[in-house]
């Protein structure tokens, strides 16, 4: 008895949050200030992000929005990155636990800082939106509400788009996720921006002999196993023995890092760094490398954009969405893919539904012999020191 009651006085505070959560922060912000400001809304992963910052510059240049004050509330797993990338053109920053953003609480208090703030435009780029991106930016105060219609993966409920003053609609291609961010931010912006413009981390440090290992992603199936990384260390030891290796991740990770080492050479020098740096000292430790092995995850769109040779190792999820970048572009990338992207064709219908539904091949269908050979027909190690 006592917890069936506790269970409806539950549910009535939680259904007076949501009630009032929808009469404060469904109005515009009254919020005074000096200067107008735009909010991007960006809860994506590391990856999207790093396809996504470059356009910054443009928002803050354009004829549209010249004058604004331009606040990024993003998530918080690229904080660091962002905040050392993008503090000379970000006025405000607003990190979130997308996680804890399923706790109305934690959900109120946000859209109360936002509210706060005073925007004038929220926007969201994001081509895959989520229920949560949509309901910060209703509930941000801002006057012009701006998302894009795109596919509805990560939405668990329908939009309701009556609430936004602006849709941008992209037609249905196929096209990498930096095209598409090329296409939104042309259509917002009112503006051509040049087909030149490319994912790109401008750093300058000096390179030293070592080779950075990043294992981990976010799925088992999507993780080349630590033997076969091994294998492939071993072979690139052969050929450049004055190389030392370090393996990056996050503390989970640790383990992986552990089961590449027992399988090498003790005369191979191996550093384990899983769960001991951050990301932004990931970001140096790329940009002073001679090569990058990883899976198709966040350090690959790192590595790529400072433009250090990386060997990605991919199970074709969300197959030229993502992975692999586009040969104009002129990345040092190398993507190994699993056999069945190579033996037949992959028609429209198929890459559409592996853009929108992603791949579930094992990876580890993809052997360390696959990808030496890959390397030997291509020649990747030429340019390496």
């Amino acid at each position: 008895m006592i917890n069936d009651i506790k269970k409806i006085l539950w549910n009535w505070r939680y259904r007076f949050k949501v009630y009032k959560r929808r009469r404060v922060f469904y109005k515009l912000s009254n919020t005074p200030q000096a200067v107008k400001k735009i909010l991007i809304v960006k809860l994506d992963s590391i990856g999207d992000y790093i396809l996504f910052r470059n356009f910054i510059s443009e928002i803050i240049s354009s004829t549209k929005y010249k004058g604004y004050s331009l606040s990024i509330c993003g998530n918080i797993i690229w904080k660091e990155l962002s905040e050392y990338l993008d503090k000379d053109l970000v006025h405000d920053f607003i990190w979130l636990d997308v996680n804890k953003l399923d706790d109305i609480d934690y959900e109120i208090e946000t859209c109360q800082k936002l509210h706060d703030l005073g925007f004038d435009t929220a926007i969201s780029p994001s081509y895959s939106i989520c229920n949560k991106t949509c309901r910060l930016i209703i509930q941000s105060g801002a006057k012009n509400k701006v998302v894009q219609v795109g596919d509805s993966v990560n939405l668990t409920e329908k939009i309701n788009y009556k609430l936004f003053t602006k849709i941008i609609t992209i037609n249905n291609s196929l096209d990498f996720e930096f095209e598409r961010n090329r296409r939104f931010f042309e259509n917002l912006l009112e503006i051509s921006i040049s087909s030149n413009k490319f994912p790109s981390i401008e750093l300058k440090n000096d390179k030293i002999n070592q080779v950075v290992i990043c294992p981990g992603a976010k799925v088992e199936f999507r993780r080349w196993a630590p033997e076969n990384f091994a294998k492939l260390i071993k072979f690139i030891y052969s050929k450049h023995p004055s190389y030392q290796f370090i393996i990056c991740g996050n503390k989970a990770e640790k383990v992986l890092a552990e089961k590449i080492i027992h399988e090498l050479n003790p005369e191979i020098k191996t550093i384990n760094l899983c769960g001991e740096i951050n990301l932004l000292e990931l970001l140096n430790l790329i940009s002073k490398s001679q090569l990058v092995l990883c899976n198709d995850s966040g350090p690959y769109h790192i590595a790529a954009a400072i433009n250090v040779p990386t060997v990605c190792i991919s199970n074709g999820n969300h197959y030229k969405r993502f992975c692999p970048y586009p040969k104009e572009y002129n990345k040092k990338t190398l993507e190994i893919f699993p056999n069945s992207f190579y033996s037949k064709p992959i028609n429209n219908n198929e890459l559409r539904l592996l853009q929108i539904e992603g791949s579930k091949i094992n990876i580890n269908n993809i052997s360390s012999e696959n990808v030496i050979n890959e390397i030997n027909k291509t020649n990747f190690f030429n340019d390496l020191r």
